[in-house]
């Protein structure tokens, strides 16, 4: 499961950085701000994230380097673990400058008849490995219907404050008759809705 191997290394990451910065060790660097997901930061310019994500122990390329340059680096990296049972592989957004604005981090997409047995786990893996790092979240509500969703939307049930800033959003996508759990990792505050 992807998200036992990404917790090992981001609660290292976190906990390591706070240890550090309570008990200096004279001469010693604090440890790096822990990144967004891994160690990626938002920020990061696409060779970063490139080199990144090549030294990852969390996540793998799919396919050859030499297809990056005409595919861009969406879908080319997964992470080395499922989540439940279903793959998970990265997306990213950039800002005009070119730097990291968001990471999406995107399941395999299932159809109808596996949408309580199949996604439903891979929801609730993603919940528990999400509260771990980032605490309790800020809304929390229940998986959403399949019934509720539009085709080409995403349905965010969950929403966490990222001490680094932005937000980090857990909800379900459907693409046609196919369903996806998706974690969206946003360099914007989101603010929750209150709905009367």
């Amino acid at each position: 499961m992807c998200s036992r191997l990404f917790v090992c290394v981001a609660l290292v990451l976190k906990f390591g950085t706070s240890l550090q910065a309570e008990t200096p060790v004279e001469g010693s660097v604090s440890a790096p701000i822990p990144g967004v997901f891994d160690t990626l930061k938002f920020g990061d310019d696409r060779a970063t994230v490139l080199a990144k994500l090549k030294a990852s122990k969390v996540v793998e390329m799919t396919t050859d380097e030499t297809f990056i340059g005409r595919s861009g680096l969406n879908g080319v990296f997964r992470c080395r673990k499922k989540i439940g049972t279903l793959n998970a592989s990265l997306y990213f957004d950039w800002t005009e400058a070119g730097k990291l604005k968001e990471i999406n981090l995107q399941t395999d997409l299932v159809g109808e008849g596996d949408y309580q047995g199949v996604i439903g786990p891979s929801w609730k893996d993603l919940i528990a490995l999400l509260g771990e790092l980032n605490g309790a979240p800020v809304v929390k509500g229940s998986m959403p219907s399949k019934s509720t969703l539009g085709d080409g939307a995403f349905s965010p049930s969950h929403l966490w404050k990222l001490e680094t800033g932005g937000s980090v959003l857990l909800g379900v996508a459907r693409d046609g008759d196919r369903f996806q759990v998706v974690v969206r990792f946003t360099s914007k505050a989101v603010q929750p809705v209150g709905i009367p």
